[in-house]
């Protein structure tokens, strides 16, 4: 076997078996409204990620990350977040702080706590 193919194979094999931590998080969770004295999901209340960079002039420090719109149970959904601090806004409305972290290769997501809307 060629050295270069042989290279190629163990880059690709080290590449997917540390693919947490190459791709980052993925997180979830779920928006609820009180109704009534019900917890009530909120369906397709939009919710946003964004992160904060210091080094960015003022006024321009908070980045959006990516948005995405809850479904029929309340739930949302980022992909491959970097690991680290970062604020959740619902609707525009209403801000939640988190913290994503490193999660062990067997679970699909993070899961996060309610935010009561």
């Amino acid at each position: 076997m060629n050295i270069k193919y042989a290279l190629i194979i163990i880059g690709v094999i080290m590449l997917t078996s540390s693919k947490s931590f190459c791709q980052g998080t993925n997180i979830r969770g779920q928006v609820i409204n009180y109704y009534y004295q019900q917890q009530v999901p909120m369906v397709s209340a939009k919710v946003d990620l964004f992160v904060f960079d210091q080094r960015r002039p003022p006024g321009s420090q908070w980045i959006l990350l990516g948005t995405t719109i809850t479904d029929a149970y309340g739930f949302y959904f980022f992909r491959a977040v970097p690991i680290g601090p970062y604020v959740i806004w619902v609707n525009q409305a209403k801000s939640y702080n988190i913290n994503v972290l490193p999660i062990d290769y067997r679970y699909s997501y993070q899961d996060l706590p309610q935010f009561i809307f």
